[in-house]
């Protein structure tokens, strides 16, 4: 049974509205998932940011302090060579505990991470 042209035409639009809206949600569910990965990694990135903090600051003033005191150096300083034998200085809390001694190159992965995003990630 062949049908006219206005079935035809009405059978379409009803079709393709329908994909429209599976592609809207489809879309929709895209976007909110990005928008989640994006909200945890800022999440996770501050947490971090707040342990250091937390540690790392304490850290610091009780070095000061010791600084003023006693004029032993806050920070120790090493150096190492990288790629094509570029020397980089390297600076440890001045302390003897290996943990706290290495909070200080928290500063030094941050930049890392910059680098190796703009390296990933070119504007």
């Amino acid at each position: 049974m062949p049908r006219d042209l206005r079935e035809l035409e009405q059978l379409e639009k009803k079709l393709s509205g329908k994909q429209k809206s599976a592609v809207s949600i489809q879309s929709i569910i895209i976007s909110a998932g990005l928008l989640l990965i994006s909200f945890l990694y800022t999440l996770i990135s501050v947490i971090i940011v707040l342990a250091f903090l937390i540690i790392s600051v304490p850290v610091h003033i009780f070095l000061f302090f010791r600084k003023l005191i006693t004029g032993k150096a806050v920070f120790e300083n090493k150096y190492i060579f990288g790629k094509k034998a570029e020397k980089t200085k390297i600076s440890y809390f001045n302390i003897t505990n290996s943990l706290l001694r290495s909070l200080a190159l928290f500063y030094y992965v941050i930049l890392l991470f910059q680098y190796r995003l703009r390296k990933v990630f070119p504007e």
